[in-house]
């Protein structure tokens, strides 16, 4: 039998047990708490979860107070049977509406797996379920040997980066440069918009680039070199070379780079992989993106993580759930979207409605390597968006939660997953948005997918 019959078969034993339950009714108001969880129940089939659950869930609620009332005051033991049973027909129906709602959203990233909602009734009835899957760290095209190893390198370090984690990385990487003879000019950032302004001035006849910092860093440099070209010139870049000193490096982890050392290792082999990038028109200006695009309570948290950065990776566990009360209690980052997608198969797709956060990744992982797009890969020639609904604000920390369990919130009924080649969004109101974790401009914003936009060392 498979899944969804099973949920099916345990919400069918879940109400005979309730049925049962009313002989055992301590009192007519209990009996009538069954009886009208029951009629719930009948809606919640012929609605098919949508308008069915919420109701539902509602009753059964009611019904597992009066049970507990009977069962602490009353003393009336029989009612734990009926505390029991409404327990189990909630979290099965649960069951039921995940199976029901959440198969849409993995087949359209591509992942494989069935949803896992992470409940221990679940578990107990159908097993744990895997990670979504992330294959060959997040890229799919093969690598391309170069002509010949680089035997000269610029290279672009931001001493501040993770807390003094980029000077750190750099001494590491240098020794492996040195050792295999190779010349580099060494370029150090002082504040921010120096890599920008450092990558577009260099000469067109750069073997090759080094980045030491974080992913800002690293979008600084590509903003940079891509603005002193021409349109059309995005493939004669110079190839990157990505050593992790930021605090969070989620563009190096999609490349399977585990340390500085191992960076500059790669780089030194000389094998390249072509990547995709977003371009983001907005503002009246043009910026490229190679991580995320974010608005909302992302956003929000991102902003707040940097006001509290002495905690470290934790500062965006705190940001996060400070962004969630603020959107809450005050409505900041909540906005009525319209939105416009085009997807690889020239399919368009319309999205509107009340969104409270939005996030468009190349890379999985986004913040403290929290895994925002499982499905994500930095050149499959679309990018990955979620959007997720304003809900219940128990709910919302709750998909938090899903998120921080490695992706599990792509099997969310009250979320949105999409991959797009170009995209148009836009809000009821001017909202601020992100790219790359630096704050750049406002909505309304246009985007596209640049197929290999540029270079970087693997």
């Amino acid at each position: 039998m498979d899944a969804p019959h099973r949920a099916k078969v345990v919400a069918a034993a879940a109400a005979l047990h309730l049925l049962i339950t009313h002989a055992l009714a301590p009192g007519p108001l209990e009996w009538w708490s069954n009886t009208v969880a029951a009629g719930l129940g009948l809606v919640y089939w012929w609605c098919k979860c949508t308008l069915g659950f919420p109701v539902f869930s509602a009753g059964l609620l009611v019904a597992q107070g009066l049970w507990v009332y009977a069962l602490v005051w009353e003393r009336n033991v029989w009612a734990a049977a009926g505390l029991l049973s409404s327990t189990g027909l909630r979290a099965a129906a649960r069951c039921w509406r995940d199976y029901t709602f959440n198969f849409n959203n993995p087949r359209k990233l591509g992942l494989k797996e069935a949803p896992y909602p992470s409940s221990a009734v679940y578990k107990l009835f159908f097993g744990s379920r895997p990670d979504p899957p992330a294959p060959n760290h997040g890229r799919s095209r093969p690598v391309l040997p170069m002509t010949r190893p680089p035997k000269k390198l610029v290279a672009i370090v931001n001493p501040a980066a993770g807390r003094g984690k980029g000077t750190t990385a750099w001494n590491d990487a240098q020794k492996v440069f040195d050792d295999r003879g190779i010349a580099v000019d060494v370029r150090m950032t002082q504040s921010v918009g120096d890599g920008t302004r450092i990558a577009r001035s260099l000469p067109d006849d750069v073997e090759a680039v080094v980045v030491v910092g974080g992913d800002g860093t690293l979008s600084e440099v590509l903003n940079g070199l891509l603005a002193a070209r021409e349109p059309g010139e995005a493939n004669n870049l110079p190839p990157l070379g990505c050593i992790p000193g930021g605090t969070c490096n989620n563009f190096c982890y999609d490349l399977g780079i585990q340390s500085a050392t191992d960076a500059a290792i790669r780089i030194a082999t000389g094998c390249i992989a072509e990547i995709d990038a977003a371009r983001v028109e907005h503002n009246s200006k043009v910026t490229y993106s190679l991580n995320t695009i974010a608005w909302g309570a992302g956003l929000q948290a991102v902003q707040f993580a940097e006001k509290v950065a002495f905690l470290g990776p934790a500062k965006f566990n705190v940001g996060g759930l400070v962004a969630i009360l603020l959107a809450f209690f005050f409505g900041t980052g909540c906005a009525k979207v319209s939105a416009t997608a085009t997807e690889k198969s020239g399919r368009t797709v319309k999205l509107e409605g009340m969104y409270v956060f939005g996030m468009s990744m190349l890379c999985q992982r986004a913040g403290n390597s929290f895994r925002f797009g499982p499905g994500a890969k930095l050149d499959n020639g679309v990018v990955e968006t979620v959007l997720l609904r304003r809900t219940s604000i128990l709910r919302t920390i709750e998909l938090f939660d899903e998120v921080k369990r490695n992706g599990a919130h792509v099997y969310a009924y009250d979320g949105e997953m999409l991959q797009w080649t170009s995209m148009t969004f836009d809000c009821d109101t001017v909202t601020p948005m992100s790219i790359d974790g630096e704050d750049t401009g406002t909505t309304p914003m246009s985007m596209t997918c640049v197929q290999r936009c540029f270079k970087v060392f693997v």
